[in-house]
């Protein structure tokens, strides 16, 4: 994950208020059942795609092997590592997190009926996010826990919501940990550890030579091939956002952000506790 990452998430947070805040309740009801709709479909794909479909998809694509993403979707299809229409299951399960809030709120605002409904394409939807053994899913639940923290009215309990939440965390890193292919039993000497060790360590030397301003947005791929031994593999990421983080913006960088958001958030909190009524559209 790099700054421009952040920037997306960023955006996504403040088009997330503008559309709860400003738009049309029946605009925001159009949009959340659109949402819905097109997470339902997606996620009965990735299903239907971990139990049944991934051998079909995998001899359909098979003639474009070719390709740099139709490769890697086929090494995750041959591990059956759902990706449903996406070319990653990361991205997948990134699509499906993000689009949780949105199903959440729909549930919260429909009629009885049409919550079960919303309820049901919820399960599915972080059922298919599991299926894609992505670890970014335990990330996100993981988030969602922390911002329940600062929650003053939550649409169920506190305690209810901290317990599913944590045993969400449980299942989707014992999936990720059971199925995963990629990962051996000693998880320390696995593929996919060596090669997020190597990326820190690298992105570790980058911090220490540029510590005070960092390589600039988007520089860490430039840097990254100048610290490579034969044992590491090339890459435009540490995977490790706030290592990244670091690297390209230096500790000045980072320290100002960090006040810039909090300032972004302190400053909504006023706006939404203030008397004024917002403008609807």
């Amino acid at each position: 994950m790099s700054i421009n990452n952040l920037l997306l998430f960023v955006s996504y947070c403040i088009f997330l208020c503008i559309i709860k805040e400003i738009i049309n309740e029946k605009y925001i009801t159009l949009f959340l059942k659109s949402v819905s709709i097109l997470v339902l479909l997606l996620s009965i794909f990735a299903i239907y795609q971990f139990f049944w479909g991934y051998k079909h998809t995998y001899l359909e694509l098979l003639p474009f092997k070719d390709d740099f993403l139709i490769s890697k979707t086929l090494t995750y299809l041959k591990n059956r590592r759902v990706s449903s229409t996406f070319a990653l299951p990361t991205t997948f399960a990134a699509f499906q997190m993000i689009s949780l809030p949105w199903l959440i709120l729909n549930a919260k605002n429909s009629t009885y009926l049409y919550k079960i409904l919303s309820c049901i394409i919820v399960f599915l939807s972080l059922f298919s996010a599991i299926l894609s053994q992505s670890f970014f899913v335990a990330i996100s639940f993981l988030i969602m826990l922390l911002v329940l923290v600062f929650l003053k009215n939550p649409p169920l309990s506190k305690r209810i919501a901290f317990l599913i939440i944590i045993l969400l965390i449980g299942i989707s890193l014992f999936v990720s940990f059971y199925l995963r292919k990629d990962i051996s039993s000693d998880i320390l000497k696995s593929n996919t550890i060596q090669m997020r060790l190597g990326n820190w360590r690298i992105a570790k030397d980058i911090i220490m030579n540029n510590i005070i301003w960092g390589v600039g947005i988007g520089n860490f791929q430039l840097y990254y091939p100048k610290y490579m031994t034969n044992l590491d593999i090339e890459t435009k990421y540490a995977h490790n956002f706030l290592i990244q983080f670091i690297a390209e913006l230096g500790i000045i960088g980072f320290i100002t952000s960090i006040i810039l958001f909090l300032f972004l958030i302190v400053s909504f909190n006023k706006i939404r506790k203030s008397n004024v009524n917002p403008v609807r559209i």
